[in-house]
């Protein structure tokens, strides 16, 4: 687990530019936002693969993804009216 600090580092770091491009300076931030989603993927997959992640944590995983799509979606759809 030596690589997680820089990780979350570079995700949540990657994420707030993403932001401030996006909000402040008015640009795509599609590429960004595809990193940090991938970076992510990877490392569940190595988790999973490593035998490091439970049935409990990938449940809880999955939720917190489902939760979020419907809220990125709500979000998106009130944000367009």
């Amino acid at each position: 687990m030596a690589f997680r600090w820089p990780y979350i580092f570079l995700l949540f770091g990657s994420l707030a530019v993403a932001a401030y491009r996006g909000n402040v300076l008015r640009q795509v931030t599609w590429d960004l936002l595809g990193l940090a989603m991938a970076g992510s993927i990877i490392v569940v997959l190595y988790e999973l693969a490593m035998g490091v992640m439970t049935k409990g944590i990938v449940k809880a995983a999955v939720m917190t993804g489902l939760i979020s799509v419907v809220a990125a979606v709500t979000l998106a759809l009130a944000m367009k009216r």
